[in-house]
Order: C-alpha cells, then sequence, then structure tokens
C-alpha cells in the first residue's frame, strides 16, 4: 500500500521565527533576538542597542551602540574582536553606531580625537582641506616698500586663504560706500563696517564707543555703525 504524502512542519530554533502563512523558518534581523523555539517573530533590542549579526538567541547579545565621537566597524557595535574606537583627529561622529567617523569640512577642524562634532574656525584663519586638525592663521603680506600687513577675513569658517584681505582705508569689502563714510554693508542678519582708529557713537547716544585699530571689515550691531562717518 502506498503512503499518504504528509508534509511536515519545520520547528523553528532559537534566533529563528515563522510568522502566520509562511512555510519556512525566517532568521532574526540585525537588531533583534528570539530566545525560544516555535516563535512567531523576534524581539526587538532596547532603545541604543543592537545586535552584532542575524539569528541572535538572547537579550545579551544585544550590545550598546557605539556613542557619538567613536566607531565601530561591524554596523557600529562594539565587539570583542572590534571594540569601539576613538575617532581620529580631524574627523567627528555626531550620532550613535558610527560605522567611520566623518572628516571636517573646510572650514573647520578637530584638533584631538574623539570628536563629536568639528570647530569652526575663528575670524582670521582658515581651514581649506577637509580633515585639518587646526586652523591656519590669515599671513602677513609684504607690500612692497619696506611695508608689511596683516591679513583678515570678514565671518568664521573661512576656507580658503584667499579670503585672508587686506582691507584699506577706502574700500571695505563688498561695500557700495566708500571712505570717509565708513562703509557699512549686510551679510544675512549681521551688519559689517570698516574698522578704523577713532571714535564711533552708537546711534541716538552720545556715549562713545571706542572701535579697535584695524583697517578691516568687522562685525558690528546696527546701531555702532548706523550714522558713523569721518574721524580717526
Amino acid at each position: 500500500a502506498g503512503s499518504l504524502g504528509m508534509s511536515v512542519c519545520e520547528v523553528c530554533q532559537p534566533g529563528n521565527y515563522s510568522g502566520v502563512g509562511q512555510s519556512e523558518c525566517q532568521v532574526c534581523p540585525v537588531g533583534t533576538y528570539q530566545d525560544q523555539a516555535r516563535s512567531a517573530g523576534c524581539t526587538s533590542c532596547p532603545d541604543f542597542t543592537s545586535t552584532g549579526g542575524a539569528g541572535s538567541t538572547s537579550a545579551s547579545l544585544c550590545e550598546a551602540f557605539c556613542p557619538p565621537g567613536t566607531y565601530g566597524e561591524e554596523n557600529g557595535i562594539p565587539t570583542v574582536a572590534s571594540p569601539c574606537q576613538p575617532c581620529e583627529p580631524g574627523t567627528h561622529a555626531p550620532f550613535y553606531q558610527t560605522v567611520a567617523c566623518a572628516p571636517c569640512v573646510r572650514g573647520s577642524v578637530a584638533p584631538s580625537g574623539g570628536a563629536q562634532s568639528c570647530q569652526v574656525c575663528p575670524r582670521n584663519t582658515y581651514a581649506n582641506r577637509t580633515g585639518m586638525t587646526e586652523c591656519t592663521a590669515c599671513p602677513v603680506v609684504d607690500l612692497g616698500g619696506g611695508e608689511f600687513s596683516a591679513t583678515y577675513t570678514i565671518a568664521d569658517g573661512t576656507a580658503s586663504e584667499l579670503e585672508c584681505k587686506t582691507f584699506s582705508p577706502d574700500v571695505c569689502e563688498q561695500s557700495p560706500r566708500s571712505y570717509p563714510v565708513y562703509p557699512v554693508y549686510t551679510s544675512g542678519s549681521n551688519t559689517y563696517g570698516q574698522v578704523h582708529i577713532g571714535t564711533v557713537y552708537y546711534d541716538g547716544e552720545n556715549e562713545p564707543y571706542i572701535i579697535p585699530t584695524l583697517l578691516t571689515c568687522d562685525l558690528f550691531a546696527k546701531a555702532e555703525v548706523y550714522n558713523y562717518s569721518g574721524g580717526g
């Protein structure tokens, strides 16, 4: 007598599951586990943790993500073979579970390792390459005839030495106005005016505000440059 054709259900082992309507066992994906056999689903790891691979069979395999400022080559999760490592100087990792740290963009730096963010280069300095560890000071230039001048930038985050300028009393970069009416121009929400040795008065006030002795475009509040002209 012939035997009847019958299918035998497969028992899904820990680390696997079989959902409704599925005929085969499925492996629990990364970030989940299942410690029981014959399961219809997998359990997610707690927040900011994950597993090092698929098919995990225990909650103890949920490891904390590598924190900001570090990276882990195994999906951003520390393992015995590949623990979390601090970002190298010049790079940063702002998020959890970073696989590789990102280099600082031009105009910013990370002087030391383990940076969660990059530092913007302050005014009168620049960083002209990605992944730099320190800003470069704007150079002193030879004007000829035995005269030298420092150079300056008008904003933080400068990305090129070409933005280091020598500003004369005649002209303030991007300004439609010229000396002796001290130039004023706006960039976004900022207002810039040319710095010259002398006294500036607040708009509508009589008390003087002494400004620095640099011939450059410098950042001021609008009231500080509103009606300023001449002087020196």
